[in-house]
């Protein structure tokens, strides 16, 4: 599995460094770039998730467990806290997704002004689609479908407000959603939420990659 400190800026070097191996044909681009672009990127979701099912498994719950009365349990192995050690479990969980998964502001800052410059590395209709998509999956917390014609209206309208054009990212972080929360019922519901938007963000990537796959592979019967 890849582990880097910033999947976002990766992002933004493995594009920019998309025009020094430029191929005309569709065929090897999609099999040079895109393919093992969407690869790594299917590595870094696989572990954004397993992130965030480890902080929800490691926060604070209070259960009854066995025939047992409630009790404040934390982790795989169910261990028992006492209501002394709840709060500095749940501070811990907090670190944990802070330290581990949450991206430097400035990358995210650099990744939604350099957008439009980015999807005009390319200009295939269903290879602008993916990367529009790919961005979008680092920079909008929430889940934002759109057709292709969708797609292609924002990008035009991405492109033609020019080099200083900034995609927007309307929605919360994560770290700002639970950076002041203490209660870890409230916090958990907040990971579940992002997992759940997470995964309808892949979704559309997958699909937006499937129609570059589809316009770039000829499959002989």
């Amino acid at each position: 599995m890849i582990e880097m400190a910033s999947p976002v800026k990766w992002l933004i070097d493995v594009l920019k460094d998309f025009d020094k191996r430029r191929i005309a044909n569709n065929e090897e681009r999609f099999r040079l770039f895109f393919e093992t672009t969407y690869l790594d990127l299917l590595a870094i979701h696989r572990n954004h998730i397993e992130m965030l099912r480890k902080c929800e498994t490691e926060l604070p719950a209070f259960l009854s467990l066995n025939g047992k009365a409630h009790t404040w349990y934390a982790g795989m192995n169910a261990e028992i806290l006492s209501r002394e050690e709840v709060p500095e479990q749940v501070e811990r969980v907090k670190r944990l997704w802070q330290s581990a998964r949450e991206e430097s502001g400035g990358d995210r800052v650099k990744l939604r002004a350099l957008s439009s410059e980015l999807i005009k590395i390319v200009d295939h209709p269903s290879e602008r689609r993916y990367i529009f998509g790919v961005i979008n999956y680092f920079i909008h917390p929430e889940r934002m479908y759109i057709d292709a014609p969708g797609i292609d209206r924002k990008i035009k309208s991405l492109i033609d407000q020019g080099p200083d054009a900034i995609l927007d990212s309307p929605s919360l972080t994560v770290w700002e959603q639970i950076r002041s929360e203490e209660d870890p019922d409230k916090i958990r519901h907040v990971f579940g939420i992002t997992r759940g938007h997470l995964l309808a963000r892949w979704s559309e990537v997958s699909e937006r990659y499937a129609e570059v796959f589809t316009s770039h592979i000829s499959v002989k019967a």
